[in-house]
């Protein structure tokens, strides 16, 4: 239900950069019970044009991006002061940063800006407190980014930044249907260019 919500809060934003969900029912003899199990699972992940990095253990990304890097990318505001393509850009616009930063902070997103918890204090139970990530925060050159994704769209456009949501949460409290407070996980995709879908 969470999915379907992110999906129409970005398109009634006019943001328009979020993917619809797909949910498959796997049959295979080499994967794991819990993928065959008959229960349907997402799968939102794939997508052919996207590039990861050579490296094995960090293919959620396809540029490394550190907070200080961000941060030098947001005051060059990119595509108006400076060349989309310089080191500094990594192909992405300014404003897309800012509609990026607004559908994070409505769906109560902080895994790809702010991984860390560093601008919050984060709740005992959050995966940031869980993992130690948190008590990074003093250093902020390895503060990383991630879950941020380039594909190639045509010879016109390189090209494109899709930003990935691993884990979110909409929290109810208080709300008269739910009967607790309880955290709902989103996966989806969020492309960075105008009418990339």
């Amino acid at each position: 239900m969470s999915l379907v919500f992110a999906f129409h809060l970005d398109r009634v934003l006019g943001l328009n950069r979020s993917l619809p969900a797909v949910l498959r029912t796997f049959h295979s003899e080499v994967l794991p019970y819990r993928y065959i199990s008959g229960t349907p699972r997402p799968a939102v992940w794939w997508d052919p044009d996207i590039q990861h990095l050579a490296e094995k253990d960090n293919d959620q990304n396809s540029v490394q991006l550190t907070w200080v890097q961000y941060q030098k990318l947001l005051q060059a505001r990119c595509g108006s002061h400076t060349d989309q393509r310089s080191a500094h850009c990594v192909g992405v616009q300014h404003s897309e940063w800012g509609r990026l930063a607004l559908f994070d902070f409505l769906l109560q997103i902080n895994d790809r800006l702010d991984r860390y918890c560093c601008g919050f204090t984060p709740d005992p139970t959050e995966l940031c407190v869980e993992n130690l990530l948190h008590a990074k925060c003093g250093n902020t050159k390895d503060l990383k980014l991630v879950h941020i994704l380039v594909c190639s769209i045509s010879e016109h456009i390189p090209t494109i930044f899709k930003l990935y949501l691993f884990k979110c949460y909409l929290e109810a409290d208080g709300i008269s249907i739910f009967k607790e407070k309880e955290k709902h996980y989103i996966s989806l995709m969020f492309c960075i260019l105008p009418n990339c879908l």
